[in-house]
């Protein structure tokens, strides 16, 4: 008897098989960031920081990594100030890769195919108004993985912490 065929596909330059991500397993990642809030004690605007930060990474950080070299983010100093600033750097190996997409939203809600386009490198400033950042990244057109973080500190402080 035959397995039963999965959401898997071949069609990729390693021939490592690929899982697609479903509708379905996105409202759920969306679900699983939402109930992080709440688990943190999140609250939009509320001025009071909890110290966490709520991230998903789907179907696995790993699966993430194999696409995304860095994806994260770090503190500049700018005029005697720290600003919190996203990464999103592909791995050598799909640098200029057709078949490969990556694209990001940073106003919270969930990307597409056409949002944001990464390229091979974006670098770009969380503020109190855009604290969540979402990524999906694209193999062949389908949905491979996904990574939703929230800065908990952004999130919770109204401009507080930055000029915006």
């Amino acid at each position: 008897m035959k397995p039963a065929k999965g959401n898997t596909s071949n069609n990729n330059n390693n021939n490592t098989p690929i899982t697609v991500v479903t509708d379905k397993e996105v409202k759920q990642q969306e679900a699983a960031l939402n109930q992080k809030y709440e688990d943190y004690g999140m609250v939009r605007n509320s001025g009071v920081d909890a110290g966490k930060s709520a991230a998903i990474s789907y179907p696995s950080a790993s699966t993430v990594f194999e696409y995304l070299d860095d994806w994260g983010i770090r503190d500049v100093p700018e005029n005697g100030k720290f600003y919190c600033y996203y990464d999103i750097v592909r791995q050598d190996k799909y640098k200029n890769d057709a078949s490969i997409k990556v694209t990001y939203t940073t106003d919270g809600s969930t990307p597409t195919i056409n949002s944001t386009d990464a390229g091979n490198a974006a670098h770009f400033r969380l503020t109190s108004q855009t604290p969540t950042v979402k990524i999906h990244i694209y193999k062949d057109g389908k949905l491979v993985a996904l990574d939703y973080y929230t800065n908990g500190h952004l999130y919770v402080n109204d401009g507080e912490y930055d000029d915006e």
